[in-house]
């Protein structure tokens, strides 16, 4: 397993989230994610050039699609779904990570269901033909908010490009939710929760080093991805880089 540490929190700009990327860089990060709103305000050449300059792998690129909306809504996720695979191009094909609405898998109508995977069927056939895997984030208020549905979407959609970006599902035993979604999950997003607040991923309720044991025993050989910061940022970068490469190393 290898480390990431996402480039959310680091800037609002190209020149911010360089400066961050590669102070990250120095602390031993091989890759990073990217947001919409970087990438959708940014020539992404410049950002290849960015990231390539500082030696980072762009592991995952992060839209925000709405398959479950109104019919404007779905034709403009069409639309991102396009944008996207463009970009993925240009990084060098990272992963594009999906939301599929504001509705939840226990909400959702059969009509929300239905044009949802047929949304992502268009999205995976577009980037299907240039390589491109799609992860659908495991998130409350989504189609994918619990293992059962997550397999449902996957099965549905039918598609051999969706996979899985797995982040312990609030309310689920985070080791039962990984083994059943173990045989789809291509990328991890890492953070931490105390009392409700963003902690260091050693102090909160999600226990890491019990989930990295068992991705390693999946066969698991992608990256573990820090997204949710507990300020300050570069102290919270360091101390989980160190925290999480005594688990892939050590344990």
């Amino acid at each position: 397993m290898r480390l990431s540490f996402c480039a959310r929190d680091l800037g609002k700009n190209l020149p911010a989230v360089a400066d961050g990327l590669a102070a990250i860089k120095a602390i031993g990060y091989e890759a990073t994610e990217l947001w919409q709103q970087l990438l959708d305000a940014t020539d992404p050449d410049s950002v290849r050039e960015v990231v390539d300059r500082i030696g980072l792998k762009v592991v995952q690129i992060c839209p925000y699609f709405n398959w479950t909306g109104n019919t404007e809504d779905w034709r403009k996720s069409v639309e991102t779904a396009r944008r996207f695979v463009a970009y993925s191009l240009k990084l060098r094909k990272p992963f594009i990570r999906v939301f599929t609405g504001q509705v939840g898998s226990a909400d959702a109508t059969t009509e929300q269901w239905d044009q949802c995977v047929r949304g992502l069927r268009q999205a995976c056939d577009m980037a299907a033909p240039e390589g491109i895997g799609l992860n659908l984030e495991t998130h409350r208020g989504k189609l994918h908010d619990t293992p059962e549905s997550t397999l449902r979407l996957i099965a549905e959609v039918d598609r051999a490009n969706l996979g899985v970006n797995f982040q312990p599902m609030h309310g689920r035993d985070p080791l039962e939710s990984l083994r059943m979604l173990s045989a789809y999950v291509r990328h991890v997003h890492v953070g931490n929760r105390k009392d409700g607040r963003p902690s260091q991923l050693a102090d909160g309720d999600t226990p890491w080093p019990a989930l990295v044991e068992q991705l390693k025993r999946q066969g698991y050989e992608g990256f573990l991805s820090v997204e949710l910061v507990a300020p300050p940022l570069m102290d919270f970068a360091r101390r989980s880089y160190d925290f999480l490469k005594n688990l892939i190393v050590v344990r």
